[in-house]
């Protein structure tokens, strides 16, 4: 739910960082916060395959990634410029980042596959969903002020983590969280 204000409002904060004619330098950041979703899934299997001593393919994946990620940039760099290296970009995370990564998992793990794969399409296409919403809403309106883009962004962000929490987040994992939080609001005795 982090990716989706950041993708919407991309172009909305470089207008009011840089100014007039810099907006299409939003699609860098989007692009990077596309890219950036993809760790969801690879971060959490790299620390098992580390905590499980298995890690000797995260260096090669690594390896892959930075290889494929050089190549495609320079190959779509030329034909398309600045958004053949973003393409470039979010193909060598999502190759490396997810597939690779899954590789990994399955061969180092016996966990089952089919919910994390699950749950990680589902998100993307919510971030997608709700992006492509939120661009196309705020592209037919004049750019926002700083206090107007934070607000709008900490609405998105809020009705968005709901949404996520409500859809991908299973019953047990929310109780869980609600329950470390809560303990943790007590013990600062900010919560009942």
């Amino acid at each position: 739910s982090f990716f989706i204000p950041l993708i919407i409002f991309s172009e909305n904060f470089i207008y009011l960082w840089l100014g007039d004619g810099f907006e299409q330098s939003g699609m860098i950041v989007a692009a990077i916060a596309m890219s950036l979703l993809c760790r969801t899934i690879s971060r959490p299997i790299q620390t098992l395959l580390l905590a499980q001593a298995t890690h000797s393919g995260l260096s090669v994946v690594r390896l892959l990634q930075v290889l494929i990620n050089v190549s495609l940039s320079i190959y779509l760099g030329i034909k398309y410029g600045v958004v053949g290296i973003l393409l470039a970009t979010i193909v060598s995370s999502y190759v490396c980042d997810v597939c690779l990564h899954l590789v990994l998992y399955r061969r180092y793990t016996e966990y089952r596959l089919g919910t994390i794969v699950g749950k990680f399409i589902l998100s993307t296409l919510v971030v997608v969903l709700l992006s492509s919403i939120g661009i196309f809403y705020f592209s037919t309106e004049p750019p926002l002020g700083w206090i107007g883009m934070l607000s709008y962004s900490a609405v998105v962000f809020i009705m968005s983590f709901v949404l996520v929490w409500i859809i991908i987040v299973e019953r047990s994992t929310r109780s869980l969280i609600t329950s470390i939080v809560a303990s943790n609001l007590r013990r600062l005795k900010l919560w009942g």
